[in-house]
């Protein structure tokens, strides 16, 4: 990572007006937990591109990552307001949801992912999880063995052993 800083800070340096550099450094430096740096590149990026969707996704990374879900559902969901096409701001957007226990939220998240990537592995088992969590084992054990049949090992296995017993 310290070659990617440096060239995306060379870059911002030669061409500050270039937005996806200011993105792309924000983004390296969400990598290396270096949270404050990442929100001051992704904010420089939004000021030249106010109405740009990416950074508002990485925002949401980056509020994620200091642990601060409420935060990164604001910034997830402004994402989503500029780009509804994304299943990856929907699936982060649910795991907010999950981590604040608002399973069905989470679930209708992971539910809009899955609409827009139908093979989208991570959100079938990341909606399991929020089935599972709201009580909802069977409907679990669908997402599960829908993870199963994308060829998720993993899935198979928890299928088999949890839900194919019952």
């Amino acid at each position: 990572m310290p070659g990617a800083l440096a060239y995306f800070t060379q870059l911002v340096t030669l061409r500050p007006s270039f937005t996806e550099g200011w993105n792309d450094r924000g983004q390296t430096y969400i990598k290396v937990n270096k949270f404050a740096e990442a929100e001051a590149d992704l904010r420089q990026a939004l000021v030249l591109r106010p109405g740009w969707a990416v950074p508002f996704f990485n925002l949401g990374l980056v509020y994620a990552g200091q642990n601060n879900p409420l935060k990164a559902v604001e910034y997830y969901t402004k994402s989503i307001e500029l780009d509804t096409t994304n299943p990856l701001a929907y699936n982060n957007l649910g795991r907010m949801y999950f981590k604040l226990k608002k399973y069905d939220q989470a679930i209708r998240c992971y539910t809009q992912s899955i609409g827009i990537f139908p093979q989208y592995l991570n959100a079938f088992t990341n909606r399991a999880e929020a089935k599972m969590a709201s009580g909802d084992q069977a409907g679990a054990c669908q997402d599960i063995k829908a993870a199963a049949d994308l060829g998720d090992a993993k899935s198979l296995k928890y299928f088999r052993e949890f839900c194919a017993k019952n």
